[in-house]
């Protein structure tokens, strides 16, 4: 949260500090929401609290309804205000999206609902300081959104972490794709980061269990457990090569010369990623005592990596989003999404 609570704001925009809660989660994490994702978070069923919460909101210009269908809707919180509560105005959440990546974060809506108790990470900001400041990753370590993006964490990723050992955990939503492609460039872009960690778990959470295997397949071949061994956030690349780093900076240093390029390369690939306490330390060591690439984790107080992946099921129900685009009556607010207790959701 930011340091003014939103959460008061959004009540002086006329709602009960339940309703507040629940449009500060859908503004974080998602956008959009469905009515029975509001009768979950309150713990009624569908009736009265639900009708007149939507109501309200839809009459004061805060959401916009998305008819699907089958008296199916979905509701996008698209209020400016709304963001600028939370410091971020021009959010992505509150422009609209394709069906695909409606779905996508309704899903992810719905993990997050049932995992209220985790501490999320909920902007890019507290992502790049969560990793760099707490877990000593180095900012050259950090994915990027692509090639037309310097922007870290620009994806939709939720990430949260335990409160003691601040270990992450990364969920990629799949929204019901055949392909594994856009998986494995998610893999490829956070490889340098997982890389980096000494812990982490992966879940790769989808509607359809299709991908499953392969999904798992995938991440082993990119990710054995032979090179996780060996990383650890204060030496992403290996204590050889954080020992051969030591070797270069300290003939550098001295001035004494007889460098070759490979060794300037070094260096120059070196100095963004050894920048902490723990590494000038070292190296004040290492011009004291010559020690070997075997010694550095125990003098680093480096623990073994552990790391895991496991894929989980999404059993809720969305629209069929197809029937979006099929002719049909103008829809009536009043036909509300269909209760979940009525239907095959």
């Amino acid at each position: 949260m930011t340091s003014a609570d939103p959460i008061r704001g959004i009540e002086y925009l006329g709602y009960t500090e339940r309703e507040a809660s629940f449009l500060y989660l859908v503004a974080v994490h998602s956008g959009y929401f469905l009515r029975r994702q509001f009768d979950q978070f309150i713990d009624r069923a569908n009736g009265a609290i639900a009708q007149h919460f939507l109501l309200r909101a839809k009459r004061r210009g805060h959401v916009a309804v998305l008819d699907f269908g089958q008296q199916r809707h979905v509701y996008h919180l698209f209020y400016k205000p709304f963001y600028r509560l939370l410091n971020n105005p021009d959010s992505q959440n509150r422009r609209r999206k394709s069906d695909a990546e409606i779905k996508l974060r309704l899903m992810a809506l719905d993990y997050v609902l049932l995992q209220l108790g985790e501490e999320f990470l909920e902007t890019r900001e507290a992502k790049v300081r969560f990793f760099t400041e707490s877990l000593h990753v180095p900012p050259a370590s950090l994915p990027e959104a692509g090639r037309y993006s310097q922007i870290s964490f620009a994806d939709h990723i939720l990430i949260s972490h335990e409160a003691i050992s601040k270990a992450p955990r990364f969920v990629y939503v799949e929204e019901g794709t055949r392909s594994l492609i856009r998986f494995e460039k998610f893999l490829v872009s956070y490889k340098q980061l997982f890389q980096a960690l000494t812990r982490f778990e992966l879940v790769y959470l989808s509607d359809s269990d299709l991908n499953f295997v392969g999904a798992g397949r995938l991440f082993e071949k990119l990710f054995p457990q032979s090179r996780m061994a060996n990383a650890h956030a204060l030496y992403p690349k290996g204590p050889d090569h954080l020992l051969e780093w030591l070797r270069v900076r300290a003939r550098y240093d001295s001035g004494l010369g007889g460098l070759a390029m490979q060794d300037f390369l070094l260096l120059r690939e070196g100095n963004p990623l050894y920048t902490s306490r723990e590494h000038e330390r070292l190296y004040q060591q290492w011009r004291v005592r010559r020690f070997s690439a075997s010694e550095i984790p125990a003098l680093m107080g480096a623990q073994s990596s552990t790391f895991s992946f496991r894929t989980e099921l999404q059993r809720q129900s969305y629209p069929i989003f197809q029937h979006r685009h099929l002719p049909r009556k103008a829809p009536t607010f009043h036909s509300m999404e269909r209760s979940p207790h009525r239907s095959a959701s």
